[in-house]
């Protein structure tokens, strides 16, 4: 936090956003283009990196899953990959959010167990 508070002393007080998120951006930015070039396998390439790049960054699996550019096993591995760093990051209801998209399976038991309740 104390670099985070020198940067933005440094930029005139404006704070700078994680080097990630940027990245994160471009990624799916770039995506977005090939996107509507139809090039569905640079636009998932692209889309699944700005992902893994920053996991919080809903539009990206929005992106992959409303054009269908994932299989069903690309969708288990990329859940897997998720899951393991939004747990470890703290989000928790991300974590779970990004399963029962993922997984239209899992969102009906959590659906069930909710109703239950």
């Amino acid at each position: 936090q104390e670099a985070a508070a020198e940067a933005a002393a440094a930029g005139g007080g404006k704070a700078r956003p994680p080097l990630g998120s940027l990245c994160s951006a471009m990624l799916l930015l770039k995506g977005t283009v090939y996107e509507h070039l139809e090039n569905w396998p640079l636009a998932a390439r692209h889309f699944k990196l700005a992902l893994r790049e920053e996991p919080l960054h809903y539009e990206a699996l929005q992106r992959l899953l409303s054009n269908h550019m994932l299989t069903a096993g690309e969708q288990r591995e990329l859940l897997d990959e998720l899951q393991e760093r939004l747990g470890a990051e703290g989000h928790e209801w991300l974590r779970l959010y990004y399963g029962c998209k993922l997984d239209p399976e899992k969102g009906r038991q959590l659906a069930a167990l909710h109703a239950a309740a």
